[in-house]
């Protein structure tokens, strides 16, 4: 089909790009899911001189995707603009005749619309963009990656940022100031074709689903332009990286901008009388105070406080902010404060804190008389020392991704603590002295360093094991700062942005730190880590921000039941985190050998519970599913492809391998490694239809489950973080070959269209499917959540540099006959085979090189991984308990002198001591006796349960053959909630 296009009337250079954006429709009329996509089966051909064709000469684009129609069904995302590019060099120095659109879609296999729609932009030759072998691995970020989403469709739901690694604000360009949530987006905000910039804006944002929190907003415009003032501009002229955001808009205004952690400076041209607002975004600003320093100096005092769906005491925000430039007229408004420029330079210095306008005052002082070239230079050197973790050798696109990766994982989690005089100080997330004002937060102002801006169930996954990869160092300060929060109050977050929300399920911190021990990182504060592992385990939360759901009661049955929300959900995470509570409880006994026979309780007890995924399985359908109460199905009828419910973010489908911890656990409920394989092809076979049908208690389509459709590969959601560890799970099946399939696949479709603010299949949380895709690219997984160690996959790149921070330098290199060559054939490290399919942090840590032969067919190169979890105590046989108990014993008031009688099922003996459970109403310090069959077998002085709600394991030498067994109450009156006696028996 001819088309009209404007292209150039001379010979084709071999720097020329043919460049256009498809934005085809998905058919909903279509009776079979794959058909949907049938739209995206188009491409552009060029008719040049001498009837030669470019689809001929030229069969691939720049990012490595066919560059003809037929297969793009499978690659271009549908209801979303796709960029194309394919290099005209192979025809350079011929002439372009004639442009043609070719539509060449696979035959349907089933009903479907009546035609195809879509709509094309283009196309335009363009010279090719490389970027200089020289160029730093900052200038190779780009930080709208992500930003080109909607509501209905998140290509990463990210906002460009410039900062410092780990900042406590981020300076973002905003297209939207009207909430505190979506303030940038590639095109959805504005008016016309091109974005408009409202602004720019001091945040604190860990996400756009949780929104700001104390955030300072500058709008920028000329006078005349509008009300309120804005600047329409192109992405062009837009240079947006971790150091440094210089934008030129349409009318003229240059703005150019860096950030410290807790500063920033702005400069503004003005071609004309301009206009400078300072206000909040979704809330006013109170102004504090105006000072007119000299004629061309304004200096602002202002505090802001942001509206929270999540939490009802959010924290404010405290600002300094000092302007020069010429003529400068202020006046209040019922936002904040206008202020107009002549024409010229403003320079705009700001100081935020959430302490008080005294610590913004003293952090603005720090960018005083600097200039913002000096302090992008400053920023850009902290950027490179980490993104310089990671080289590879690859296209220029995969280097940019790359570094684009760890750009994201870098810039989380932020700093919650300011620098004072006296020393790190933060507001209490958990303690307030006395009500805000507008010059003081009335929190708890404490000592030490805390960080924020994490949330755990997305970012244990990926992002926790690449900051032991990538900077081990570093990685145990981070997990100290966030440590920081047991410390104020008692309690791990699960999500924390400032405060701890009561967000996503499961207690994943304690996931994270037993990935950093099982790394042998030196200089983590077990204790606290342990502490904090154990109180979500064993204790029940009086406050719904903290631990876990219904724990009391899944404790006595061993699952959390459907009459609480997202119950599989909270199962499957608790048992995760209980794996890695274990991993914490073995270290401790270790490093306290006086108390290494409480820490080997402890260790048995929480290992026994990180098998509790296995209490939801349906071995008749092949799924977890929910139980009630008294362990009925109550998902009935049953229907593995309905969304929500039980299921976080997700269906039966997307939770059905979800025990990662415990793969060779998981494949024996299965039936064996076979049977998993197959499973696990089936899922990805199964599609994801993403209709109304399957709401569920969603109600509605969600974004989420339309994501997972698009992904195109079945019940496989890459899209969202349940899935994320789906294809590593192919390591305990019969066929772990897949894994690269799967992985080579996703890594060359779905992470495409960087320079149109787009390069992720999903939500890009905190740097967690940044995270993943690196993972991917390297070669490596973190299959075994807690477990320090890493899968070995097919690398992306022929080679890849890590020079960790804190450790040697590593190098992977793959080799390859054929581009296409996919499947690990055998790997070396420093000469010598290996043949595990894994390798520990530790080990990496060492350095060295590691070759990875890669070929056409699959083979067998590694014997598979170890049975035995790693979360296994020492010295135990059998992991798996039961209850002995055959009548449950009376709870309630128990005072010295009193006691309880257990009746035991008959059991010819078990395969360690039993554990005894007490679990008690209130913290305290008890003494008391058991008996067996009338017999002392074990004292217990002084126990203490340190937190209300606990439940406690002892471990009990009960003889073989005892029927009763007796707790005796000598010290210490105590309510009981809670009594077993869990044993492995035998024989």
């Amino acid at each position: 089909m001819p088309i009209a296009a404007d292209l150039p009337d001379r010979p084709v250079e071999a720097d020329d790009e043919l460049v256009w954006e498809v934005y085809p429709r998905f058919d909903e009329d279509a009776a079979e899911i794959r058909d949907g996509f049938r739209a995206a089966s188009v491409a552009l051909d060029l008719h040049l001189e001498g009837g030669r064709r470019l689809l001929q000469a030229q069969p691939v684009e720049t990012d490595g995707t066919e560059s003809g129609a037929s297969g793009r069904a499978d690659l271009d995302v549908p209801d979303q603009w796709n960029q194309r590019r394919v290099s005209l060099a192979p025809v350079a120095g011929a002439r372009i005749d004639a442009a043609e659109l070719v539509i060449d879609p696979p035959l349907a296999s089933g009903a479907v619309g009546a035609r195809l729609e879509g709509w094309i932009s283009g196309p335009r030759v363009e010279k090719t963009r490389l970027l200089a072998a020289s160029a730093s691995p900052s200038e190779r970020v780009l930080t709208t990656r992500g930003s080109h989403s909607s509501p209905e469709r998140s290509r990463g739901l990210t906002q460009p940022a410039a900062a410092v690694p780990h900042g406590g604000i981020q300076l973002t360009p905003a297209t939207r100031l009207d909430n505190p949530h979506w303030t940038y987006s590639w095109n959805a905000h504005g008016p016309g074709p091109r974005p408009v910039l409202q602004g720019l804006l001091i945040s604190r944002s860990p996400s756009i689903w949780i929104g700001d929190r104390g955030a300072l907003a500058i709008r920028v415009g000329l006078a005349g332009g509008g009300d309120p003032p804005a600047a329409e501009f192109d992405h062009d002229a837009e240079q947006a990286h971790p150091h440094r955001y210089r934008l030129e808009s349409v009318d003229g205004i240059r703005i150019d901008a860096a950030a410290t952690d807790h500063a920033a400076r702005i400069e503004v041209t003005f071609p004309s009388t301009g206009c400078i607002a300072l206000c909040a975004p979704g809330a006013p600003l109170e102004i504090v105070e105006v000072r007119e320093i000299a004629p061309d100096t304004i200096e602002v005092a202002a505090s802001s406080l942001l509206p929270s769906p999540h939490d009802t005491d959010p924290l404010r925000g405290y600002h300094c902010v000092t302007l020069r430039g010429p003529g400068l007229r202020a006046r209040r408004d019922a936002e904040g404060l206008a202020i107009e420029a002549d024409a010229g330079t403003l320079t705009v210095a700001i100081g935020s804190s959430q302490l008080s306008l005294e610590t913004s005052r003293a952090a603005a002082a720090e960018v005083a008389g600097r200039s913002v070239a000096d302090l992008a230079r400053a920023a850009q050197r902290r950027w490179d020392a980490v993104l310089g973790t990671v080289e590879v050798a690859g296209t220029d696109e995969q280097r940019a991704l790359v570094a684009s990766d760890l750009y994201r994982l870098f810039l989380f989690p932020s700093r919650h603590d300011e620098d004072t005089d006296a020393g790190p100080r933060y507001p209490s997330p958990t303690r307030r002295d006395r009500p805000d004002t507008a010059v003081r937060a009335g929190r708890a102002i404490r000592a030490g360093r805390m960080l924020t801006n994490n949330g755990f169930w997305d970012t244990y996954r990926t992002a926790w094991p690449a900051y032991a990869l990538l900077a081990p160092e570093h990685a145990v300060e981070l997990l100290d700062g966030m440590l920081e929060h047991v410390r104020d109050g008692g309690w791990s977050p699960r999500w924390s942005a400032g405060t701890s929300l009561d967000a996503m399920v499961g207690t994943s911190l304690d996931v994270i730190a037993a990935d950093l021990v099982s790394a042998e990182l030196p200089g983590i504060d077990l204790d606290t880590a342990y502490a904090a592992a154990l109180r979500n385990a064993t204790c029940a939360p009086s406050d719904p921000r903290f631990g876990r759901r219904e724990l009391t009661e899944s404790l006595r049955r061993g699952w959390v039941s459907a009459a609480t929300d997202e119950s599989v959900s909270w199962t499957l995470e608790g048992a995760i985190a209980d794996a890695g509570a274990a991993v914490l409880a073995r270290a401790a006994a270790r490093a306290h050998p006086a108390q290494a026979p409480r820490y080997q309780a402890d260790a048995r007890y929480l290992a026994h519970r990180a098998l509790a995924y296995t209490s939801l399985w349906d071995a008749e359908t092949g799924f977890f599913r929910p139980r009630a109460d008294d362990g009925g199905w109550a998902d009935e009828p049953f229907d593995p492809r309905v969304w929500g419910g039980a299921h976080t973010e997700t269906n039966a489908w997307g939770q059905r391998f979800s025990a990662p911890h415990d793969g060779a656990g998981l494949a024996a409920l299965f039936g064996g490694p076979e049977v998993l394989g197959e499973a696990l092809d089936a899922a990805f076979a199964e599609p994801e239809t993403g209709r109304a049908r399957f709401a569920g208690s969603y109600g509605r389509v969600i974004h989420e489950m339309v994501e997972a459709r698009d992904i195109r590969r079945g019940m496989w959601a890459l899209s969202n973080q349940p899935a994320h560890h789906v294809p590593w799970m192919y390591g305990h099946s019969d066929r772990p070959w897949r894994t690269d399939e799967v992985l080579t696949d996703a890594a060359t479709r779905l992470f495409r269209g960087i320079r149109l603010g787009q390069g992720y299949p999903g939500d890009e949380d905190n740097g967690e499917m940044s995270a993943w895709h690196l993972f991917a690219t390297l070669g490596l997984a973190p299959y075994q959540p807690g477990s320090g160690m890493l899968l070995l996959t097919a690398p992306q790149v022929p080679e890849a540099r890590l020079r960790p921070i804190g450790g040697e330098e590593l190098i992977l290199r793959a080799t390859r006959r054929s581009a296409s060559d996919r499947y690990i054939r055998s790997v070396r490290r420093d000469g010598a085979p290996w043949t595990r399919p894994d390798v520990s942090l530790r080990d990496l840590r060492e350095g060295g090189e590691w070759v990875i032969e890669l070929g056409a067919e699959p083979v067998r190169w590694a014997q598979p991984p170890s049975s035995r979890p790693f979360f296994a105590p020492e010295g135990v046989e059998r992991i798996a308990l039961k209850d002995l108990v055959e009548v449950p014993a009376e709870l309630g008031s128990i005072g010295p002198g009193r006691s309880r009688e257990l009746h035991l099922m008959p059991v010819s003996g078990v395969a360690d001591d039993p554990l005894l459970v007490i679990g008690l109403q209130d913290a305290g310090t008890h003494v008391f006796r058991v008996l067996a069959d009338g017999v002392l077998i074990a004292t217990f002085v002084d126990e203490c349960w340190p937190w209300p709600l606990q439940a406690r394991p002892f471990a009990v030498p009960v003889p073989p053959g005892t029927r009763h067994v007796t707790l005796v109450w000598d010290e210490g009156p105590a309510v009981l909630t809670l009594i077993q006696l869990l044993a492995a028996p035998v024989g």
